[in-house]
């Protein structure tokens, strides 16, 4: 058996897919995975590991280990913009798909829902191409390629309530002053988050050098620090990071 694994960026593979290919290819299946981009506009995790000019270099590499852990025998990367999919000439993403179905002859395919997984505007890109791909390749063979969506279950909790049972139920995580429920409260009240919760909304420990927000990102979440501090750096022309602020609890 021969499985195709089509998705946006290095690592999808892993969360979508990453143990059905483990068991399949330790049974003897052969299996290809193909990136539609580099993930070079993704967060950078570790900067002292990578830059914004080497990411793209660096995740996909990162894309053949897990791969290689997984027992996946063929990789491949496109050249497509990360973050920009959904923009692209739909046309030639299908053709450049179905040159490697051709190439490849899989059984199965395996890619997005047409959800995107969480919305993600090039998951939900790549899930129509990779589609579309699939049934030109099946109308023309015998045999078709079994086309299979990875979905994630949706939650059915209110923010609201999940943060009330947050802050019930992690006592331990929380040993910090009052300043955070302050920052709660205008959440609360000034926020237009407080409907059912997605894959979205979640708690996070980074460590050092992670870099959570960079500079010139687009401004589309809001983070409230539960404990420890925040460095806020601007980077020089010359690439070298000067210290703006600190940031603390609460905030």
């Amino acid at each position: 058996m021969r499985i195709l694994a089509a998705f946006a960026h290095p690592d999808d593979e892993c969360f979508c897919s990453g143990g059905t290919l483990a068991r399949y290819t330790a049974s003897g299946a052969e299996a290809m995975v193909i990136s539609a981009t580099k993930g070079d506009a993704g967060q950078i995790h570790d900067s002292y590991r990578t830059t914004r000019q080497t990411l793209g270099h660096t995740r996909e590499e990162e894309l053949k280990a897990a791969c290689a852990a997984l027992g996946v025998q063929h990789v491949r990367c496109l050249d497509y913009p990360d973050g920009g999919l959904s923009k692209v000439d739909m046309e030639k993403l299908v053709k450049d798909l179905l040159a490697v179905l051709h190439d490849f002859q899989p059984d199965v395919v395996l890619t997005f829902g047409h959800d995107g997984g969480y919305g993600h505007p090039d998951h939900v890109a790549i899930s129509y191409a990779t589609e579309e791909a699939v049934r030109r390749f099946n109308s023309e063979r015998p045999q078709t390629a079994r086309l299979y969506f990875a979905f994630f279950p949706q939650k059915e909790m209110l923010l609201v309530e999940e943060l009330s049972n947050w802050l019930m139920t992690k006592d331990l995580q929380y040993r910090e002053s009052m300043d955070f429920l302050k920052a709660l409260s205008i959440f609360a009240e000034e926020s237009t988050m407080l409907r059912y919760s997605n894959d979205f909304v979640d708690t996070n420990w980074y460590p050092p050098g992670f870099c959570i927000v960079e500079q010139g990102e687009q401004s589309n979440k809001l983070y409230v620090i539960l404990s420890g501090t925040v460095d806020v750096m601007r980077e020089a022309d010359a690439g070298e990071l000067q210290p703006i602020a600190r940031l603390g609890v609460g905030q």
